[in-house]
């Protein structure tokens, strides 16, 4: 569809411009985007052997030593903004553009077993003449080793077409999964014992101009493209525009 928007499932409806469509027409634009069961997959990573018992080792750690002023600065889990989620989950729910931050109270937040996860996404060309690139979205658990994090990460979401990602149509259908997963328990298994997991997505890591795309602002090197001020700031060169 022209209006890049999202379609409603098992049907041809658009649900921007309630235009109707075909599956051939949607063929020929080329551009295509899926979301996985967001559930499932981080279930499946929680059950390898090797990250559940990382993930439950950090947990009982965390839940250790939560008030101790004086744990070494060494990952995820030892920074400030880490530790106000263990008062309070956050989520930010971004719907069309409409940026509402949510904050949730779910059993004294990161307690237990109850685990945070970070978002990440960026374009990447399949090749460096091709007209097409890919957008993929991936998650990560704080609560595994560096190490570990980088060999499981998860990925949740897949772009691809001539065309950047249209971050509101591509967040549409994830964004009822991610408050699903704060709302209602993930229950995963290991050494036949069940564990409960609230999780909770506080931050989504991206480039400059990605994050531009998902807060719906003008691009790093536009005038009032600050996000901090409102400056217009001034121009060098061609393409630099640099805030004041």
């Amino acid at each position: 569809m022209d209006c890049n928007g999202p379609l409603v499932e098992d049907t041809s409806t658009c649900l921007v411009c309630n235009k109707n469509t075909s599956k051939d027409i949607l063929e020929k634009t080329e551009s295509f985007f899926y979301i996985y069961e967001v559930r499932k997959e981080i279930k499946d990573c929680l059950e390898q052997p090797k990250v559940a018992r990382n993930v439950i080792e950090n947990c009982n750690k965390r839940n250790k030593f939560s008030s101790s002023k004086d744990r070494n600065l060494e990952d995820i889990m030892d920074g400030k903004e880490y530790q106000k989620l263990g008062k309070c989950f956050s989520i930010c729910h971004n719907n069309v553009f409409f940026i509402n931050i949510i904050f949730f109270t779910l059993h004294a937040g990161l307690n237990g077993y109850n685990l945070s996860c970070s978002l990440n996404t960026d374009g990447v060309k399949l090749f460096k003449s091709s007209k097409y690139s890919v957008w993929p979205i991936f998650i990560s658990i704080n609560e595994m080793d560096y190490k570990l994090r980088r060999k499981f990460t998860i990925l949740v979401g897949l772009w691809f077409g001539k065309t950047k990602a249209k971050i509101s149509t591509f967040l549409r259908p994830l964004i009822p999964q991610l408050n699903d997963l704060l709302r209602k328990p993930l229950l995963w298994n290991y050494e036949d014992k069940t564990y409960t997991s609230y999780i909770a997505f506080p931050i989504m890591s991206l480039d400059s101009a990605a994050r531009c795309m998902l807060q719906g602002v003008k691009q790093y090197n536009g005038e009032y493209s600050c996000t901090y001020c409102v400056a217009s700031g001034k121009q060098y060169g061609v393409k630099t525009r640099i805030p004041l």
